[in-house]
């Protein structure tokens, strides 16, 4: 036989051993075409990096596992904000803030009512009888404590039977007795000034002369007892007797003498009386 027929005898078994065999690329050196769509080997793959390895598949028909359900946390995250401070366990407690208290004080402004009691001497007249208005401010530093300045109006009909109208400045102090109740009891004390204007006219049964007014100037002083009672916070009702004395101060009490007694017809410029009133206060 010819020299190439036995090189091809021996050539052909080689050759169809290394076309069997898939090619990598690792087993293609360099010079050498190997197939890219040639299947990976067979085996286990190759461990990913690092230390962990995965977890295994599991087995083919078992049932999923489940996570377990959530529980929160016994107590919830603290805040970022939060600051917390380690303190001994046998440290005293931080010392409480004082709470300043404000300072009590009431602004009150009153209107009422009022009629004149007048007094049963012998010159009284049969119709003797006033009232009127009145009106005050009134300022309370203190729950139990007062003062009051007021203004009162009156008119009818005077202790001698004279037409007479009558303004009084009152200033007073009130002190009550129980200032935390809805209804209070106060008793008042204080001076007053009064002007009064008088028409001096026939009475009935007296020889006519001519009318004329005359004009009296009074200081005195006044007593009382009150309750106030709290309709609202802002708004009390309630009333007063007052009681007083008083004198003549104008220029003609020496010489015309208001009141005569007619029994020993001694004069005097002294006299006295009671108001009644009874109104509304609203505080602020």
């Amino acid at each position: 036989m010819s020299r190439s027929v036995v090189f091809a005898l021996l050539f052909t078994p080689v050759a169809l051993a290394l076309s069997a065999r898939p090619a990598l690329a690792a087993d293609c050196p360099d010079g050498w075409f190997c197939d890219d769509s040639a299947a990976p080997p067979s085996g286990p793959p190759a461990p990913p990096s690092g230390d962990r390895l995965p977890p295994p598949p599991p087995p083919p028909g078992a049932a999923p596992e489940t996570a377990p359900p959530y529980a929160p946390p016994p107590y919830p995250p603290p805040d970022e904000s939060t600051l917390f401070v380690d303190r001994p366990e046998n440290a005293p407690p931080p010392p409480m803030k004082r709470r300043h208290r404000r300072p009590y004080h009431e602004w009150g402004f009153n209107l009422h009512l009022e009629d004149a009691i007048l007094g049963d001497k012998a010159g009284k007249a049969s119709n003797a009888g006033m009232g009127g208005v009145g009106f005050s401010f009134r300022y309370r530093p203190l729950p139990p404590v007062a003062f009051e300045a007021g203004i009162d109006l009156l008119t009818g009909t005077d202790f001698q039977g004279y037409s007479r109208d009558e303004g009084a400045l009152l200033l007073n102090t009130l002190v009550f007795f129980n200032p935390h109740s809805v209804v209070q009891v106060y008793a008042l004390g204080g001076i007053g000034f009064s002007t009064a204007n008088v028409k001096i006219a026939p009475r009935a049964g007296e020889a006519p002369f001519p009318s004329h007014n005359e004009e009296y100037d009074y200081f005195g002083g006044q007593l009382g007892l009150g309750v106030e009672v709290r309709v609202t916070h802002n708004i009390a009702l309630g009333g007063d007797l007052i009681g007083f004395v008083r004198g003549r101060t104008d220029n003609n009490a020496r010489t015309a003498p208001e009141f005569e007694d007619p029994t020993t017809h001694r004069v005097t410029n002294a006299s006295g009386g009671g108001l009644l009133r009874a109104g509304a206060t609203f505080y602020w």
